[in-house]
């Protein structure tokens, strides 16, 4: 079971955000975030990624094998601090664009948690 955040959006249907780490995001960052349409947000990764593989580049070109490592730690650190929190920035994207936050429920998959949802609301009312 995993644990989903629930929202509802102005179109009346819901949007389910498995909370906690993502895989995709930290595998392919600028992407996953061009994806859920947060563009500066894949800018700023993209700007960062292309950073660190130049700087990896030019530290390795100089024979500088310690110092490759430690940007290669650096971009590992930083993947895995994106895929941390991604879940948490798309959720709080979707609430600034008008998306109201309804709960959290534990379920299997997202349309499991969305449809665990709409049958508690239709039986409880």
């Amino acid at each position: 079971m995993y644990s989903f955040d629930i929202l509802h959006d102005s179109l009346g249907g819901y949007k389910a955000i498995k909370a906690g780490f993502s895989w995709p995001a930290m595998f392919a960052s600028f992407i996953w975030a061009m994806v859920k349409g947060m563009w500066g947000l894949a800018f700023f990764f993209f700007i960062v990624l292309l950073l660190l593989r130049i700087l990896a580049l030019m530290v390795q070109l100089e024979g500088m094998e310690t110092a490759k490592a430690f940007v290669d730690l650096l971009t590992i650190a930083f993947l895995v601090y994106v895929g941390s929190r991604a879940n948490e920035w798309y959720k709080n994207n979707l609430i600034r664009e008008g998306c109201k936050y309804v709960t959290r429920c534990e379920a299997v998959s997202l349309r499991a948690a969305i449809r665990q949802l709409i049958v508690e609301r239709q039986e409880a009312g």
